[in-house]
């Protein structure tokens, strides 16, 4: 067992360690815990309250289930928008800049890349909101993470998003 830790402490913990260290993934971390979990907790108390473990109750609210669910809806489906805003705003504290004008503007460009809009006229929430949560991976991968990996190599060298520290030109 001693020599599992050892090996694992002299192979792994090294570069894992310097994948932790990232400026990048502190952010994307921090965002998750600053900004979605309360949103995941108050959501996650309306689920259990709609959906409870004893029988009786659970058919006393099955009238009401659709009405106890709206809020963990709206919490879960608007996550993906706090989320870029906290991203963002986490990655230009860790960069000592001001951080609620990247908030702001990264919420915009995730609304305007992520909301299928096909009618203005008719456009609901309830539209909206499914589409919210599930690119917020996509998302965070095309613009944050996708951007310091251009800048380090492959394709495209000026990108906006980057500092100039980290685009060094070869």
């Amino acid at each position: 067992m001693e020599r599992i830790s050892e090996i694992f402490e002299r192979y792994f913990v090294p570069p894992l360690g310097a994948i932790a260290s990232s400026i990048y993934l502190q952010a994307i971390r921090d965002a998750f815990i600053i900004f979605t979990l309360p949103l995941i907790i108050a959501g996650s108390l309306f689920l259990i309250i709609a959906n409870p473990p004893i029988g009786a109750l659970a058919e006393w609210l099955k009238p009401y289930q659709n009405a106890i669910l709206v809020p963990y809806e709206l919490s879960f489906g608007l996550m993906a928008l706090f989320l870029a805003f906290g991203v963002a705003h986490s990655l230009a504290q860790y960069r000592r800049t001001e951080a609620v004008q990247p908030g702001i503007l990264a919420m915009v460009v995730f609304l305007i890349a992520n909301v299928p809009v096909t009618n203005l006229n008719e456009l609901k929430l309830g539209q909206i909101l499914p589409s919210l949560g599930v690119r917020v991976c996509w998302w965070l991968f095309w613009w944050v993470l996708a951007p310091q990996r251009w800048c380090t190599g492959f394709a495209i060298r000026a990108i906006p998003f980057a500092s100039p520290r980290q685009c060094r030109q070869t």
